[in-house]
């Protein structure tokens, strides 16, 4: 029988060597989507107030993997763009939640 590293360290009480930490680099984020800034709005849909617009970089999900989701109202992310109605909460530069609409946005793992 193989006990992984991980296993053991468990059931001796050590820490875990720092490879296996988790990392402040893995989080879900939002990021512009084929180089189209974004809006984070003050709820899910466009007859909320614009808390920001996002040029470059991204904002992170309130939820980690950026599973939550609401239903909103409409929109066309640009002219010719997706569209959609489905909005994900995210962390704004202030940290306080906005919405951002789903398909106006790339998904992956950031900071």
């Amino acid at each position: 029988m193989t006990i992984s590293t991980a296993a053991l360290a468990l059931v001796v009480g050590a820490a875990l060597p720092a490879a296996a930490q988790p990392t402040t680099l893995d989080w879900g984020g939002a990021m512009p989507k084929e180089g189209h800034p974004f809006n984070v709005r003050s709820g899910p849909g466009t007859n909320y107030s614009l808390i920001e617009t996002v040029y470059s970089g991204y904002r992170r999900c309130a939820v980690d993997d950026c599973g939550e989701t609401r239903v909103g109202t409409s929109y066309t992310c640009w002219t010719g763009g997706p569209a959609g109605n489905i909005w994900l909460p995210v962390v704004t530069a202030n940290s306080t939640t906005g919405w951002v609409a789903q398909k106006c946005v790339a998904l992956g793992r950031v900071a």
